[in-house]
């Protein structure tokens, strides 16, 4: 328990220095996403007047509606230009940092420490995991703003129009969101099996592809193509079930709209003859704002839950990164007092002599420069100094 509020806490500092970086961006494309969120209400006030004056039940004209129509419009493509290049910008820079942060990280882990692991997470980290991490963590930022605000707007003016009818919409979609919130949980789990899944499924290509003279030695193409089935269908079945929970957090959210737009459809109409005050414009109107209250109801739950998932990203690379801060601290190294004798070596890799009774003697605060042709040895001795392999 400590140790996961340990990394939360780290997880927090880290997105935040990351969020640091790309703020000015973030804030230029929150506001212009704002703008443009409350533009689309707008309109839909606009189109509610505009009926209302054909029906002849608005006390505004034709000209002014057009005057008003034409300054937001001016606004509108504004915000739209400034939102182009800063939502670019603040993603550019966000994945720039966090890339360049978990390299850092990567780079600075001790040597036997990272022999000891899968190299194949890190490169998940930077193709699968950080594809998802951009789309479900930081552009998410800027989608929960447009829904927010989108949401936000729209109730507000609906409540003005009439409280009654959007007392009735909110009743429709209340239950069937609340039962989608407990399936996000499982969308987290999901989303991590497949990013660990894909580390072990690149693991086992890039082997493959390593092995493929061996593998054409010893005719066991068929074993390497039994090999690569079953872990290609161990990996898409992860996916499916990734995709098969985030549909079914679709599928809540799409019955409440779908009884969300009967109810308040056939409700206004009832109350539009029955003389409730509710115009004709106000009960189009209606069904276009609802939009606005049922698009987040419908995405914001899966947006929460792939957002989760892609916390849960960041977090399994800190741990990892964590783990090797720990080892380094209990395996502390002295100082080394004299110089670095090889004494007979001799390094054997199958049955090939690599290091063939090496002598040397290294000494202190000289540098040193190992060359030679390919397979020569050069990476072998130096393994062989870090302790990476025994000599016989």
């Amino acid at each position: 328990m400590k140790k996961e509020i340990e990394i939360q806490r780290i997880r927090k500092r880290y997105l935040k220095e990351i969020v640091c970086q790309s703020r000015k961006w973030l804030v230029m494309a929150g506001i212009a996403m704002l703008i443009l969120s409350i533009y689309n209400i707008v309109i839909s006030w606009l189109l509610q007047t505009i009926i209302d004056i054909v029906s002849g039940d608005s006390s505004m004209t034709i000209l002014q509606v057009g005057i008003i129509a034409m300054i937001t419009f001016l606004i509108f493509i504004a915000a739209y230009v400034i939102y182009r290049v800063a939502r670019p910008k603040y993603l550019y820079q966000a994945m720039l940092c966090y890339k360049q942060k978990i390299f850092c990280k990567m780079i600075d882990k001790n040597l036997s420490s990272f022999r000891k692991e899968n190299t194949s997470q890190y490169l998940s980290m930077y193709t699968n995991d950080a594809k998802m991490i951009e789309m479900y963590y930081f552009d998410s930022v800027l989608e929960m703003i447009d829904l927010t605000v989108s949401f936000v707007g729209a109730l507000l003016l609906m409540l003005w129009y009439s409280p009654i009818l959007t007392v009735f919409g909110l009743i429709l979609s209340v239950l069937p969101i609340a039962a989608s919130f407990p399936i996000a949980n499982k969308m987290a789990e999901a989303e991590r099996k497949v990013s660990d899944g894909n580390g072990e499924f690149v693991s086992i290509v890039r082997d493959i592809l390593q092995g493929f003279p061996v593998i054409k030695s010893f005719q066991a193409e068929k074993e390497m193509k039994k090999n690569f089935f079953r872990e290609n269908e161990r990996m898409e079945h992860l996916k499916y079930q990734s995709c098969y929970i985030e549909e079914s957090i679709n599928l809540w959210g799409t019955a409440a709209s779908v009884m969300m737009r009967l109810g308040i459809f056939l409700i206004g109409a009832w109350m539009s003859v029955s003389g409730y005050g509710v115009t004709p414009g106000i009960v189009l109107v209606f069904l276009q704002l609802m939009n606005y209250v049922i698009s987040p109801i419908e995405r914001i739950p899966s947006i929460l839950a792939k957002r989760k998932a892609a916390i849960g990203l960041i977090e399994k690379m800190l741990v990892s990164v964590q783990i090797n801060q720990e080892q380094m601290k209990e395996n502390k190294i002295g100082m080394l007092k004299k110089g670095i004798s090889l004494k007979d070596v001799s390094v054997s890799i199958g049955n090939k002599n690599v290091l063939h009774h090496l002598n040397f003697e290294f000494e202190i605060g000289k540098k040193y420069a190992v060359v030679g042709s390919s397979g020569a040895g050069k990476s072998t001795l130096i393994n062989t100094i870090m302790d990476g392999f025994s000599p016989v």
